[in-house]
């Protein structure tokens, strides 16, 4: 059966010891994950499609990240028969956790690792500092001041016009995200990876992500600015993979343990 939130692109590797399910930044898609596959042969890439892009297009995008999340869960819950872990982007950074902490705490599932880029923790002062008025103004002039988005997209008035209400929604998603004042930690591992000049997170930002698990934390800046992912990828992809194989080695091991 087709899953509308799985990449069109999605290539199952049923051998893989584990799966990684990886969010998009605001206005961005699955293609942003198209390499990641390839880079990671033995693991399970799922990159999500969130509505209002790509082969989603024309269904509308959500505006609060809860809603978001009981939508998703139960489409990617027949799915988590394996380890698997998260990776989110900027906003997809927020949807990621938010998707972890939804399973561990109505379903009793643990991801095994949580990979943050370029976002702040959720208890950050001013989680993100965005347009409120939300006209084209102003989201061009904060599309420029995060870079990421190619010169001759910004130049081209018909495809802005196709992409600019799906990054005000997800611009107001982020706007409207309201933490939980009393919160329970997450059991996986958190691993953030940061820009050194990102001015919208900052290494106090990234840093308070450490209240939020039980587990192992750890911080790795980047020389760049919220994008710097685009330099840095192999290294980063490289990271993720050395952690999710090892915990794999580990569940394997622990299996063999109880095997008579």
């Amino acid at each position: 059966m087709e899953n509308k939130w799985v990449s069109s692109s999605y290539l199952p590797k049923p051998d893989a010891k584990a799966i990684l399910f990886c969010l998009p930044f605001a206005g961005g898609s699955a293609s942003f994950y198209k390499r990641w596959s390839a880079l990671l042969p033995d693991i399970d890439v799922v990159a999500i499609q969130l509505p209002g892009r790509d082969e989603r297009l024309f269904e509308q995008p959500f505006l609060h990240v809860h809603n978001l999340i009981e939508s998703l869960a139960p489409q990617i819950l027949p799915m988590l028969e394996r380890p698997f872990s998260f990776m989110g982007y900027s906003m997809g950074g927020i949807i990621a956790y938010e998707l972890a902490y939804y399973l561990q705490n109505l379903h009793g599932l643990y991801s095994e690792h949580l990979f943050i880029g370029a976002c702040r923790s959720p208890h950050s002062n001013g989680w993100l500092s965005l347009p409120r008025s939300y006209s084209d103004d102003d989201i061009m002039t904060k599309l420029r001041d995060l870079g990421g988005t190619p010169k001759e997209i910004l130049e081209q008035p018909e495809l802005l016009n196709i992409i600019l209400p799906t990054i005000r929604a997800d611009f107001m998603l982020c706007s409207n995200y309201k933490p939980r004042v009393n919160f329970l930690k997450l059991r996986s591992s958190i691993h953030v990876f940061g820009g050194m000049q990102d001015a919208t997170v900052s290494d106090q930002d990234a840093a308070q992500w450490a209240a939020h698990t039980d587990n192992r934390f750890a911080y790795k800046p980047y020389e760049g600015g919220h994008f710097f992912i685009h330099d840095y990828l192999s290294d980063i992809v490289q990271s993720i993979h050395v952690s999710m194989l090892a915990n794999a080695q580990n569940d394997l091991n622990r299996r063999r343990e109880f095997t008579f």
